[in-house]
C-alpha cells in the first residue's frame, strides 16, 4: 500500500486590511506524496480525498471532497481545503468552536477516485480565520469567547479581561475589547502592460515584507473579481522586490488568456506561516482577434491522382504561425479536421502536393481547398477557397478482359486467348497485361490518352518483348509487339483486342 507522509500547514486567505473581514471557508493543505517503497511520487497526476470528521477518528463525516493535483520533482503537491470538488456536506456548516475535528486523508496515485486511506489527523489549531467565523462581532455578541495569543507579527491594544491570551469576543459580560492586527507584507499590483488579443505582461512589488519571510510571490488572475491561489497562478520566484512576467496563449503553454476576454489579476506572496496575502486588483480586457492573411493559389500540375498546390501567408497580424499548410475536401470549406498536408510554420509561401499516401486524390473529381493557419491560441485561419477536378483515368476504359486473336509472322497463323487489363498499384500512368501473348505471363504498359506503349522488358523467365499500340474505339485495342523467346528468331506479332 502506499502511503502518504503529510506535511500539514493550514493558512487563509487575507488582504492587506483584516481587520473585521470575514474570510472564506478554505485553508490550505502541503503534503508529499510517497511510494510502498518510500520513494516520492514525482511529477504525477495524483487523485485526493479529503474528509473532515466530528468527535473521534472515527465520527461522523461533516464535509468530503476531492482534489486532482499535480506533484513537483520531490512528491510535494499543494491544495486548498474547501475548494475542492464537493462530495457531501458543507464547510460553512461546521461550527467549528463546539467539538474536536479530525482530517482523513485518502489518495489514488494513479489520479483516479479509488481512494486508499493514508490516515486520519486530529485538527489540534483549527485556523482562526474559520474559528472566528463562530463570534457574531469583534464586540459584544451571544456566541462563546474567542480567545487569540499574541505572537510574531501579531499585536494586541485595548483592555480586557485577559491580555494574553485576548478575549476579543466578551459574550457573557461585554466586556470591552481592543483590535487585533496581523502585520502583512505590503504588495501592489502593476498596472497591465503589453495587451494583446492573447498576451500581456503582469507584474507586481512587494514593497515591504513587514518582518515576515516571502516564501513564495507572484500574480493570480481569472474572469472573475477577486482572483486567488485557487484561480490561475503564475510564480515568480520569492523575496522583496519588483517582479514581472509574460504570459501568452499557445498549446504548449500553461497560461491561456482569450481574446476579448476581461481578466482580474492580483499580485500576491505567501509567507513562512503558510498565510497568502494579496495586493490590489488590477483588470484589463484583451483586444480582439485579427487572423493572420492567408492566400491560397489556384492548384497546378493536375493529373488523375495528384494535384500541386500553394500558398501564402501575407501578414501574422500579431499572431504566432505555430503550424501551416494545405486543406482539402470534396465539398466546400475544408478544415483541419477533413484532409490536411501539414508545411511547417511561419509567414511567407509554402507548397506541397497531394497525391501520395495518405493524401491521395481520386481520377474526375472536384475538391475544394484552402491554405490554413494555426495561431499560438490554437485557433485555424484559413485563406480563399479554390476549386479543381483531377483528369480521368484513360485506364478506367482499359480495365477488364478481352479476347485476343494474334498473328505471328513466324507461324503465319492466329492464336486465340482472354487478357486481364488491371490499374498498376505503384504507377498511375501503366497498366499490367495479365496472360499476355497467351504465356501466363504479366507484361507492363504505359498509358497516355489512348496510346499504349510495352517498353522492353522481359516475359517472366522465357524471353522479351516490346510494343506499342493505340484504343482504337470504347471496345477495341491494336497492338504490335516483337516477342523474342529462346533461341527462336523475333517474333512480329500484331494483336487485336475486343473487350468482353
Amino acid at each position: 500500500m502506499k502511503k502518504l507522509f503529510t506535511l500539514l500547514t493550514f493558512a487563509f486567505c487575507i488582504s492587506n486590511v483584516l481587520i473585521a473581514q470575514v474570510p472564506p471557508n478554505a485553508f490550505n493543505y502541503s503534503a508529499v506524496a510517497r511510494n510502498a517503497a518510500g520513494a516520492p511520487i514525482a511529477n504525477t497526476t495524483i487523485g485526493i480525498q479529503i474528509t473532515i470528521l466530528k468527535t473521534s477518528p472515527t465520527g461522523a463525516s461533516q464535509y468530503s471532497e476531492n482534489h486532482f493535483v499535480n506533484t513537483d520533482a520531490f512528491g510535494l503537491f499543494n491544495l486548498t481545503v474547501g475548494a475542492g470538488a464537493v462530495q457531501s456536506g458543507s464547510m460553512a456548516a461546521i461550527n467549528w468552536s463546539n467539538d474536536n475535528y479530525y482530517l482523513k486523508v485518502g489518495m489514488d496515485a494513479n489520479g483516479s477516485t479509488n481512494f486508499l486511506s493514508m490516515g486520519t489527523t486530529q485538527l489540534l489549531s483549527v485556523p482562526y480565520a474559520l474559528h472566528a467565523k463562530t463570534a457574531e462581532s469583534i464586540v459584544g455578541g451571544t456566541t462563546p469567547n474567542v480567545y487569540i495569543q499574541a505572537g510574531s507579527n501579531v499585536t494586541i491594544t485595548g483592555t480586557g479581561t485577559q491580555a494574553n491570551p485576548y478575549i476579543i469576543n466578551a459574550a457573557a459580560t461585554g466586556t470591552t475589547v481592543g483590535t487585533v492586527s496581523l502585520f502583512l507584507p505590503t504588495i501592489t499590483t502593476n498596472a497591465v502592460i503589453g495587451i494583446t488579443s492573447n498576451s500581456a505582461t503582469f507584474g507586481g512589488a512587494i514593497s515591504n515584507a513587514n518582518g515576515n519571510q516571502i516564501m513564495e510571490r507572484g500574480i493570480v488572475y481569472s474572469t472573475s473579481s477577486n482572483p486567488t491561489l485557487g484561480s490561475n497562478r503564475i510564480m515568480i520566484g520569492n523575496g522583496i522586490g519588483n517582479y514581472d512576467t509574460t504570459t501568452s496563449m499557445n498549446y504548449n503553454y500553461a497560461h491561456f488568456l482569450q481574446p476579448s476576454t476581461q481578466y482580474f489579476i492580483r499580485a500576491y506572496a505567501i509567507t513562512e506561516n503558510n498565510i497568502s496575502v494579496y495586493g490590489n486588483e488590477v483588470n484589463f480586457t484583451t483586444s480582439a482577434l485579427i487572423p493572420p492573411s492567408i492566400i491560397t493559389d489556384a492548384a497546378t500540375n493536375i493529373t488523375s491522382y495528384g494535384a500541386s498546390f500553394t500558398g501564402t501567408i501575407t501578414n501574422a497580424n500579431g499572431n504566432q504561425i505555430m503550424e501551416r499548410g494545405i486543406v482539402y475536401s470534396t465539398s466546400p470549406n475544408p478544415t483541419i479536421i477533413t484532409n490536411k498536408i501539414v508545411v511547417g510554420s511561419g509567414v511567407g509561401s509554402f507548397s506541397c502536393i497531394a497525391g501520395y499516401y495518405p493524401n491521395i486524390l481520386y481520377a474526375d473529381t472536384t475538391y475544394y481547398a484552402r491554405a490554413y493557419a494555426i495561431t499560438d491560441n490554437n485557433i485555424p485561419a484559413y485563406g480563399n477557397e479554390v476549386t479543381f477536378t483531377t483528369l480521368y483515368d484513360v485506364r478506367d476504359s482499359l480495365v477488364g478482359y478481352w479476347n485476343v486473336i494474334e498473328n505471328s509472322t513466324i507461324t503465319g497463323g492466329q492464336s486465340s486467348f482472354v487478357v486481364n487489363i488491371t490499374k498498376s498499384t505503384t504507377n498511375a500512368n501503366e497498366i499490367l497485361l495479365n496472360n499476355f501473348s497467351g504465356l501466363s505471363v504479366s507484361v507492363i504498359a504505359s498509358v497516355s490518352n489512348n496510346n499504349i506503349t510495352i517498353p522492353y522488358q522481359q516475359i517472366g523467365t522465357i524471353g522479351f518483348t516490346q510494343g506499342s499500340g493505340t484504343k482504337t474505339s470504347p471496345t477495341t485495342i491494336t497492338l504490335s509487339y516483337t516477342n523474342t523467346i529462346g533461341a527462336t528468331a523475333a517474333d512480329n506479332c500484331t494483336a487485336i483486342y475486343t473487350k468482353q
